[in-house]
């Protein structure tokens, strides 16, 4: 696939012809429609005329390979291109209404598919995902774009549309975290990285820091502490790379 995306001038059409097979000219609509506006909202289009999500696809694909889509589909389904609605979400931004490219079953999401939509804050979402009557389930991932920058999930679905369970999650700014999820946040245990070689392991609640975990630095120096709400509250020794304790460095505060 060329760098610059052209629209196929596929249409609504979709709709009315079920689909039994994923169709690559599809997919390609669906970058196009990346770069459209959508619910009031226009994505940033870079100087070739592609928004960060489309870049995205075209640099890392999409969640399956065609191939893959079309292995993995239940032949029992139909594959349409269709009207993703309005969704809303407790404690969450609703989703507005979008598309979806994918398996229906009685007229609701159900099988492998594809939602694009937006939240009120024009923040950009993407669902690659297994479905069922509706919602997404079992493991998936989605993009949110939000300011240009986009941010990586991928792990265990729950009704929120969120990661739910064990995960992980990369964004455009090289940080990463590899865990356990609660609606999308960091929650229990787990891993996160920061771009320029730090890196936290332990204990998470609400997307902070929170409980026993160890801080390993630049360096290679390591630190066990206690965090309170990203707070480090309680501080241990400070280990050098070789292993040797060095000092008992009351390190307290942000990291």
């Amino acid at each position: 696939m060329s760098a610059k995306v052209q629209n196929p001038q596929l249409r609504q059409d979709f709709k009315a012809i079920p689909k039994q097979e994923f169709k690559q000219e599809i997919l390609d609509t669906l970058l196009f429609t990346f770069n459209s506006p959508i619910n009031g909202f226009s994505p940033k289009l870079s100087i070739v005329g592609q928004s960060t999500l489309t870049e995205f696809i075209i640099n890392n694909g999409w969640n399956w390979t065609l191939d893959q889509l079309n292995a993995e589909a239940d032949t029992h389904r139909t594959i349409e291109w269709n009207t993703f609605e309005k969704v809303e979400r407790d404690g969450f931004p609703a989703l507005q209404q979008g598309v979806y490219y994918g398996q229906m079953l009685d007229g609701l999401r159900n099988g492998l598919g594809i939602a694009y939509c937006t939240t009120h804050e024009s923040s950009f979402w993407l669902f690659e995902c297994e479905w069922k009557r509706g919602l997404p389930v079992h493991n998936g991932r989605y993009i949110k774009i939000q300011d240009a920058k986009w941010f990586l999930f991928q792990g265990t679905m729950d009704n929120s549309f969120h990661i739910t369970g064990s995960g992980c999650m990369l964004n455009q700014e090289g940080h990463s975290y590899k865990g356990n999820f609660k609606n999308g946040l960091t929650h229990g245990k787990g891993e996160y990285k920061w771009p320029k070689g730090v890196s936290y392991k332990g204990e998470f609640a609400n997307d902070k820091k929170h409980g026993k975990g160890k801080m390993t630095f630049k360096d290679g120096s390591r630190q066990r502490g206690v965090w309170d709400r990203d707070v480090q509250i309680e501080a241990g020794e400070v280990e050098v790379r070789r292993g040797k304790v060095v000092a008992r460095k009351k390190m307290i505060g942000h990291f």
